[in-house]
């Protein structure tokens, strides 16, 4: 390709998993990539830059940063960026990748550009062949059914609520006070359960979710493993409350 040409691929991840596992391997084509160009007698700038949870951040010019045991699997990590550039030859690579519950603003992607079009789409090809390889997320389209599982589970109770004690409150001899309190109370309650309910399934299942460290594994398994089983709690109750109102 002519060297005034530039040729720029930019891989964008969405509704996926990356574990330590993953971020080692991309690493390691990093990493090659740069003493592919190093061994050419360009001068390089890399960078390796990790942000913690706990508002700790890590730089260096090393791949040790990712060693087995290090920093990625004893930190709950939440963004991560991996930075090349060459000066003679005007190559450049970026990685970066951040927990993101919506991934609006597409802050994950994986960026290869220079004068070379066979090596630029060479790289590219092995960080997407490892991206492919991680462990996917669930799909929109399921958490979007998970949100109308829950929708239609607190509108049913909220429902069965009113059957079984709006006759209370709409008799004149209860106090309007109480009457009051027993119709709104209830309905904020349920609008916050909602609402709450809404943030834990996105939170539990992110689009992109950096799976790493121990403290945060834990967690997310525990989270996980509690939203499926309130669901299917809900649905087993709110299942025998519909076979009780349908039945003669």
């Amino acid at each position: 390709m002519n060297k005034l040409i530039k040729e720029k691929r930019k891989l964008y991840l969405n509704e996926k998993i990356i574990s330590s596992k993953n971020i080692r391997q991309l690493a390691a084509v990093f990493d090659n990539a740069a003493k592919e160009l190093s061994n050419s007698n360009d001068d390089l700038y890399i960078i390796y830059s990790l942000d913690a949870e706990d508002n700790s951040s890590y730089e260096s010019e090393s791949i040790e940063i990712f060693a087995e045991n290090g920093l990625i699997d004893n930190k709950t990590i939440k963004k991560i960026n991996m930075s090349l550039i060459s000066f003679k030859q005007s190559y450049k690579i970026e990685l970066q990748f951040t927990h993101s519950i919506e991934n609006k603003d597409l802050e994950n992607y994986i960026w290869v550009s220079g004068n070379d079009t066979i090596w630029v789409n060479g790289i590219l090809k092995q960080f997407e062949d490892i991206v492919n390889q991680s462990e996917p997320q669930i799909g929109s389209k399921k958490r979007s059914l998970l949100v109308i599982i829950t929708t239609f589970i607190i509108g049913f109770l909220c429902l069965r609520y009113f059957v079984l004690f709006g006759p209370y409150f709409s008799r004149k001899d209860t106090n309007t006070l109480v009457s009051l309190f027993g119709v709104l109370g209830p309905l904020i309650l349920f609008f916050t359960l909602f609402i709450k309910s809404l943030d834990f399934i996105h939170e539990g299942f992110p689009n992109i979710e950096l799976k790493t460290g121990e403290e945060y594994l834990q967690k997310a398994r525990k989270r996980k493993i509690l939203i499926l089983g309130i669901i299917t709690s809900i649905i087993s109750i709110t299942a025998s409350y519909i076979f009780d109102f349908i039945k003669p």
